[in-house]
């Protein structure tokens, strides 16, 4: 059941990474149209910074949970590998935990800017753009990436509990010493 939950949570995150990648291609292409068009045409695009922005959000947030799946973030292990494997286990099981708490803050809040958004009626300055779908790529994107890090957090303490770990890490050390 707890793998099927995690494939879930997995699915979603590569659902908006695609979407991401869409907005960065998207991103691409209107750079470079803007870019033509500014030195072969004299004629600036008046709507590119404003979405360039709105894009470059939706690439960031989209982005989140499909990063922390597939451990691409950046991550400073110099001193944590020093540790015993066990100790490295539950300092990732804490740190998880500390950023669900971030993520959760943040969620809030990022629920209460696309209120505001939606109470003010905001459109973008030059291009009109209706800024409520565009905002609202914030919290749904880190309400995916909360449910991805919860489902790797109860995965990792149930294989830390269950021994599961121990177990490959035993492996691991047999094939590395075989070599």
């Amino acid at each position: 059941m707890l793998r099927q939950v995690i494939r879930i949570s997995e699915y979603a995150s590569h659902i908006l990474a695609i979407v991401g990648g869409v907005f960065l291609l998207t991103l691409m292409g209107l750079v470079t149209y803007a870019t033509m068009s500014r030195y072969l045409l004299n004629r600036a695009v008046h709507l590119m910074e404003e979405l360039g922005a709105l894009l470059l959000v939706g690439i960031a947030f989209c982005a989140f949970a499909y990063v922390f799946v597939h451990r691409f973030h950046i991550r400073v292990t110099l001193i944590v590998n020093r540790f015993p494997h066990r100790v490295r286990d539950w300092l990732e099981v804490s740190t998880s935990i500390i950023a669900i708490l971030y993520l959760v803050v943040f969620f809030v809040y990022g629920i209460r800017f696309v209120a505001r958004t939606a109470e003010l009626g905001s459109y973008s300055v030059t291009a009109h753009l209706n800024l409520i779908p565009w905002m609202s790529l914030i919290p749904l994107g880190i309400l995916v990436c909360i449910f991805v890090v919860v489902m790797i957090t109860i995965s990792k303490i149930h294989d830390i509990v269950s021994g599961a770990e121990t177990e490959q890490e035993e492996k691991d050390v047999t094939e590395a010493k075989m070599f």
